[in-house]
């Protein structure tokens, strides 16, 4: 597994993680959705001694009988690059034990993240085909652009409900109802104004509460340093008949960044990742 960024700080290498311990931390929740779980048949493992006296290095076995028994751990599996160790150089790792993120696109669940760009609305959309279950839309009523239901993505119209509140204050209230609702999947939104630090923790709470995610579509630098992730989308230039999106990872509050260039025709949830222009595998600097 990916080892959290903050403790790769000041390193060139990635030793991995073969163990979860806290499954509430906003580095490993995006990856614990039913699409990735898997299960790990074992007939006896391993860990090394750490009682005191124990040789270095030393392993202590286990099982579930003499007899070895077959058993299952509950786990996750990913495919990942990583240097391990320096005269390696960089490897392509199949980690069956942990499953983590299968593409950098998973919104962490329960929490809320923003989207910039002129590209904004087209990762909601693919956003929107990748939560199974109702979707709500909310943007001010006097917006002339409506999501055409007949021209979504396949399975979004008939789950999608669209809020049209009169003012800035009934949006964000439309929002954090929307978030505690059980029930709801994704909730988008478009706000006109800058979010402050305050309002973005309240939204945080409704997500904890109803265990949903949210989606802002925020103007350009109209943000809140509250917000999980931050996204800036852009289209981008490529042959006729392809749609090629251009989407950067600007703000993660626990986990790296990155730039990748994705083709997406927009009828399901299926894409081309393009190649990956950057990543950056270390601490990211003080939010902003």
């Amino acid at each position: 597994m990916p080892t959290p960024a903050v403790f790769l700080e000041g390193k060139r290498t990635d030793p991995s993680v073969t163990n979860i311990h806290n499954t509430a931390s906003a580095h490993w929740c995006r990856w614990l959705g039913p699409e990735h779980r898997c299960l790990v048949p074992f007939t006896s493992f391993s860990e090394l001694d750490s009682r005191p006296g124990a040789p270095r290095n030393h392993p202590v076995w286990f099982a579930l009988g003499p007899d070895l028994p077959l058993a299952f751990f509950a786990g996750l599996c990913t495919e990942w690059t990583s240097v391990r160790k320096l005269k390696e150089g960089a490897r392509m790792r199949l980690d069956l034990r942990h499953r983590t993120g299968a593409n950098p696109f998973d919104l962490c669940p329960a929490r809320v993240h923003e989207a910039e760009g002129r590209g904004r609305r087209a990762f909601a959309l693919f956003q929107a085909a990748r939560h199974p279950g109702p979707l709500v839309w909310v943007l001010p009523a006097h917006v002339p652009d409506l999501p055409m239901l007949t021209g979504l993505p396949q399975g979004i119209g008939e789950r999608l409900h669209l809020l049209r509140p009169q003012g800035e204050t009934d949006l964000l209230w439309c929002v954090e109802e929307s978030l505690r609702a059980t029930p709801i999947a994704l909730v988008i939104a478009e706000p006109e104004k800058p979010l402050s630090l305050t309002v973005g923790r309240r939204l945080q709470l409704a997500a904890e509460a109803g265990r949903t995610t949210g989606l802002m579509l925020i103007r350009q630098d109209a943000g809140s340093n509250a917000t999980e992730t931050r996204w800036t989308c852009e289209p981008q230039a490529g042959p006729a008949d392809s749609t090629l999106h251009g989407w950067s990872l600007i703000k993660n509050k626990k986990g790296t960044l990155g730039t990748w260039v994705v083709n997406w025709d927009g009828a399901s949830a299926a894409f081309h990742m393009v190649s990956e222009a950057g990543e950056r595998h270390q601490p990211q600097g003080s939010p902003g």
